[in-house]
């Protein structure tokens, strides 16, 4: 996910930036921390506020899902010779899949980084997300047809190989 917010982060500071310009601060505030500034902003204008997180959820929600329906994979897993398949059948997940995949990473995100973190306490170090929608990390050109039952997460050579 930190590759691909890579490219989300630019795209969402400038929508804020935007919104924030077209929505003044009170006049006298300049004169105040930088906290109490946006403190004071949030406050006064909630709306502003409201788009900025919207539009926030809106490219975490959907660039990792147009990338994983078109291209099969996120840009960041394409940089890092990964992908994600279904655990079942090794082929790419159906979109139902990757649709629930992407809203429970947003979801599971939101809530403290649950989804993320579990990777730490999993024996397969998988995230909630993945498990939830069925779905495994696998490095490139892992899946052969006849290993397809027997593919590991995250595994990086030929099945009894590592």
């Amino acid at each position: 996910m930190g590759l691909d917010m890579m490219m989300v982060a630019p795209i969402w500071l400038l929508a804020t930036w935007s919104v924030v310009t077209a929505n003044p601060a009170p006049d006298g505030s300049e004169r105040w921390s930088l906290l109490d500034q946006v403190v004071d902003y949030v406050n006064t204008q909630p709306g502003a506020v409201m788009t900025s997180a919207g539009v926030l959820i809106g490219l975490l929600l959907l660039v990792p899902l147009l990338s994983q329906l078109i291209m099969g994979e996120t840009l960041g897993k394409r940089v890092l010779g990964l992908r994600v398949v279904d655990r079942a059948t090794g082929e790419r997940p159906p979109w139902w899949l990757t649709l629930l995949h992407c809203v429970a990473r947003v979801v599971l995100v939101a809530l403290c980084f649950i989804g993320p973190l579990w990777a730490w306490a999993d024996t397969e170090r998988r995230t909630l997300h993945d498990r939830l929608a069925r779905m495994i990390v696998i490095r490139h050109g892992v899946v052969e047809h006849e290993q397809r039952t027997t593919l590991t997460p995250r595994h990086v050579g030929p099945v009894g190989e590592s």
